[in-house]
């Protein structure tokens, strides 16, 4: 099959689905460094995450004369690391950082847990509730072999135990977004959707069991990370800038 992307104002992603009787799928697509970090780009990443979990060989084709593998720079011509792996607290805000950044320096952004519900067809709740923590785990591994294998130059932001998969540092440069958990719970109280936020995190309904888990987690995301930035009482572009800044060469 090949996969073509077309983008424009109007309309923000067409699909044209060819069958070429072999079992590859080729990637044509948008490779510049300058496009947003638009909802079609991460649509096209969760094909490639399933495909290639199914079995496809893949091949990713831009669809002009740019080098996927030069170096991101953002528009000032700085050059910037690979990928930018954002771990963290459940709660602490890695999805909307990671969104700021993109916004930022013009790169693309996935989350590992939509990647995972998209490649089961389930939500994190539901994969918790019916097959245990264990096999999110495994999954979460998963997830992270494709990433090491196929992604380069992406903002990554990560479910709040994602860091303890065993390729965590050949992902790219860990960045540590580090709030006390008193904090992270105001503010995600603070939010019209609290109650959705709360519902969608597992992990912490049982508020004892929230603080032993921070507790336990805190010094092993500091061990996992290549620098740690605090992020309580500070905007999502506040804080994009200061890890913009660290990567700057």
């Amino acid at each position: 099959y090949m996969i073509c992307m077309k983008f424009s104002k109007q309309q923000p992603s067409i699909f044209n689905l060819v069958s070429s009787g072999k079992s590859t799928i080729i990637f044509a697509a948008p490779l510049l460094p300058g496009w947003p970090a638009a909802l079609p780009c991460r649509f096209l990443l969760k094909i490639h995450f399933t495909a290639r979990l199914l079995g496809f060989t893949i091949r990713t084709i831009p669809i002009i004369d740019v080098n996927p593998a030069d170096p991101v720079r953002e528009p000032g011509g700085n050059v910037m690391a690979d990928n930018i792996i954002l771990i963290g607290f459940m709660g602490v805000g890695k999805g909307r950082t990671a969104r700021a950044l993109a916004a930022l320096t013009g790169r693309f952004t996935v989350d590992t847990d939509d990647l995972i519900e998209s490649m089961v067809k389930m939500k994190v709740r539901q994969i918790f509730s019916s097959q245990g923590e264990a096999h999110f785990r495994q999954l979460e591994q998963r997830t992270a072999d494709w990433l090491e294998t196929c992604v380069s130059g992406t903002i990554i932001s990560t479910g709040g135990g994602f860091f303890k998969v065993s390729n965590i540092r050949r992902l790219g440069q860990v960045v540590y977004l580090h709030s006390s958990l008193e904090d992270i719970l105001t503010a995600m109280r603070s939010y019209p959707n609290a109650e959705k936020r709360f519902k969608k995190r597992p992990l912490l309904q049982d508020l004892r069991r929230a603080e032993a888990l921070f507790a336990e987690r805190l010094p092993q995301y500091r061990q996992a990370a290549d620098m740690e930035i605090a992020v309580a009482g500070r905007t999502r572009a506040d804080i994009a800038a200061e890890i913009a800044s660290c990567f700057r060469q």
